[in-house]
């Protein structure tokens, strides 16, 4: 009778940790790698963006002002993705601001505003999962 409650506690962690793990994936795909796209620029032809999540909850933003003649932006940080599939991306430097993208399908995130909220507007905020 003493292996019930010991048992009881160990199922209880053990879907504790389940559903932690399947929360970073949301779409009920991995979302973990690098997605690329060219996103809407108000004074420039484009920014090409890479963006890289890896699995230990890191990423990388790459960011390229199309037809400027600046270096790209690069920010680094931690991410997560809560249960309705929006990314948040927490940039180590305080001096950035979090950006939020929300998980479209296993291959596809788009960006969202500033609050993490849908831009609504015709332009492509796509990224794509590079294969």
């Amino acid at each position: 009778m003493k292996r019930i409650p010991a048992l009881i506690s160990t199922l209880i962690i053990i879907m504790i940790v389940s559903g932690i793990l399947l929360a970073g994936c949301a779409s009920g795909g991995n979302i973990y790698g690098t997605y690329e796209g060219t996103l809407p620029c108000a004074d420039c032809e484009g920014i090409q963006t890479t963006l890289t999540l890896d699995n230990k909850k890191c990423f990388k933003l790459e960011e390229a002002y199309l037809g400027e003649e600046v270096s790209p932006f690069v920010t680094e940080g931690t991410w997560a993705v809560d249960s309705s599939g929006k990314i948040s991306l927490a940039p180590s430097d305080d001096s950035d601001e979090s950006r939020y993208y929300e998980v479209v399908s296993e291959n596809e995130l788009r960006m969202l505003d500033r609050t993490g909220n849908k831009i609504e507007s015709e332009l492509n905020y796509s990224l794509i999962k590079k294969q």
